[in-house]
């Protein structure tokens, strides 16, 4: 897997559909299985593709640092805001509605996508431009309202016992 970073604006055709970046597509493996999926409890909402791999991993770390009787709910919420998508042949894949709505996109609408070295962010572009403004005037703390970290960390870069990243 390469590092993916970088940013990229595109849009969401009338059917939820989004185009990945070209700059973003030698990032991912041509037949990789992606997952999407919001993550619950951020600030500012935004969506994170990744492929299977660093989710599988990002899951497990998760499921590893919670409680014994919260583990339930940590791997509820990590299947009930995920979905596997597919690139069809344009390099499209279809955002769920539900999605859709939780992380403020709206078809025909710009989105914002922001390379996060393991994973791709896609952001309403009006959502970011707010996260943004928020940053740089100091106010964004950076701190998630939800103890679960859904987002990848450094260390999902590096391979596993099994080899795997």
């Amino acid at each position: 897997m390469r590092l993916i970073q970088k940013n990229a604006e595109g849009t969401i055709d009338a059917k939820s559909r989004v185009s990945m970046p070209t700059r973003f597509r030698s990032c991912f493996e041509e037949d990789a299985n992606l997952v999407l999926w919001f993550p619950f409890g951020e600030k500012f909402p935004y969506l994170i593709l990744a492929d299977e791999t660093v989710f599988r991993k990002i899951k497990k770390r998760e499921y590893a640092r919670a409680p014994q009787e919260k583990r339930s709910e940590v791997n509820r919420l990590f299947n009930a805001y995920s979905e596997s998508v597919a690139l069809d042949k344009n390099a499209r894949f279809v955002i769920p509605p539900a999605f859709m709505e939780r992380s403020k996109l709206e078809c025909e609408k710009k989105a914002f996508y922001v390379g996060q070295d393991t994973h791709l962010e896609i952001w309403a572009l009006d959502v970011w431009k707010e996260r943004e403004q928020a940053f740089m005037a100091g106010i964004f703390s950076g701190q998630s309202m939800c103890p679960i970290n859904f987002a990848p960390e450094p260390s999902d870069l590096e391979e596993d016992e099994e080899g795997e990243i």
